[in-house]
């Protein structure tokens, strides 16, 4: 019996609150709106648009190691970078490169597997500078595989950028000697270039 009761009071209950609702006049309206903000995107491409950039040749007479054999001097390279959306303040425009990195210590060594080049201590090395920067690369910082670079001041507008970069080979035998990286044949590197704001 108590049950049949409290369901009746609830039915009850319902049917007041509603039929009070009912007979007021509504004057105003509540709405809930819901927006997400998404992050500036940003693309990268060398101003070249030069899909393979050859350094030349060097002859094994002039190997050296520990110095850069071939560098992308004679044909001046930087990243043009193009953005939407604008950072918050403490953002920071970061450069990343990717690659396989053979290096064993120090800075990034880019080289590709395989190729005609049997040695395995010659590979290529990035250095940039921030945008507005004009280059003076025996100082320039060298780009590591997956580390952020900041290319400009933290807070800037990143869009239309453009960042000089620059590629070398180099010989960097370790405990092989400098006679590993006369072996004749050609390599190269495949680099991916990232751009964001962190």
């Amino acid at each position: 019996m108590k049950k049949t009761s409290i369901f009746r009071w609830c039915t009850l209950a319902l049917m007041v609150g509603y039929g009070v609702g009912a007979a007021q006049a509504a004057n105003n309206a509540t709405g809930t709106f819901k927006a997400k903000i998404t992050p500036g995107t940003c693309s990268v491409a060398l101003d070249s648009k030069v899909q393979t950039l050859n350094l030349g040749q060097v002859g094994a007479n002039d190997v050296q190691s520990s110095t850069a054999l071939l560098t992308s001097d004679d044909s001046p390279q930087t990243l043009d970078v193009a953005c939407t959306g604008y950072p918050a303040a403490t953002s920071k425009p970061t450069l990343k490169v990717t690659g396989t990195d053979i290096g064993s210590a120090g800075n990034s060594l880019f080289r590709d597997a395989g190729g005609a080049n049997p040695s395995t201590s010659l590979g290529f090395r990035v250095q940039a500078v921030k945008n507005g920067v004009t280059p003076d690369w025996a100082s320039a910082t060298y780009l590591n595989k997956d580390t952020a670079f900041l290319a400009l001041d933290a807070g800037n507008d990143a869009n239309n950028a453009k960042i000089p970069v620059r590629f070398t080979m180099w010989c960097v035998p370790g405990g092989k000697g400098v006679a590993d990286c006369k072996q004749a044949g050609a390599l190269q590197a495949s680099l991916t270039f990232s751009f964001d704001y962190e």
